[in-house]
């Protein structure tokens, strides 16, 4: 799992938000961990993900919301993983401090479909992939 090896690796402290609705998500990825992570969705509001977005070294994210709050905030470095959406299209501006990781799995990008049962465009991106990111960015 991405968050262990930050943390066993790289010695990362590992922060995982949402929202209120995504803990039972986060729930069994708390579970699946070997390591500790703080845990902290229904946390924080907009205002205050900015805020923490500016304080944090590193922020990984999916395309979603979070990702445009931390952008838009002045998040030193961003780690944006893309599968189903185009980031040419929904991705952050302006990209200065943003790796963008996609990988063509041969579907028909964008496809925008939430629901996918493959999801293979997302699981193309392995952990190795985005600690490969982690360590040039951090120069390790």
């Amino acid at each position: 799992m991405l968050a262990d090896r930050l943390i066993e690796e790289l010695g990362a402290k590992v922060l995982i938000t949402g929202s209120v609705a995504d803990i039972g998500l986060v729930k069994a990825i708390q579970g699946l961990m070997r390591q500790k992570a703080i845990f902290a969705c229904g946390v924080f509001n907009l205002k205050q993900l900015g805020a923490l977005f500016r304080r944090m070294d590193l922020f990984i994210t999916g395309d979603t919301g979070p990702l445009h709050i931390a952008n838009a905030s002045g998040a030193k470095k961003i780690i944006a993983l893309f599968g189903p959406t185009d980031p040419a299209i929904t991705g952050p501006y302006p990209a200065k401090n943003v790796v963008i990781l996609k990988k063509d799995v041969g579907c028909n990008i964008p496809c925008y479909v939430l629901n996918c049962k493959d999801n293979r465009c997302m699981k193309a991106i392995t952990p190795e992939e985005v600690l490969e990111q982690v360590r040039l960015i951090k120069g390790k």
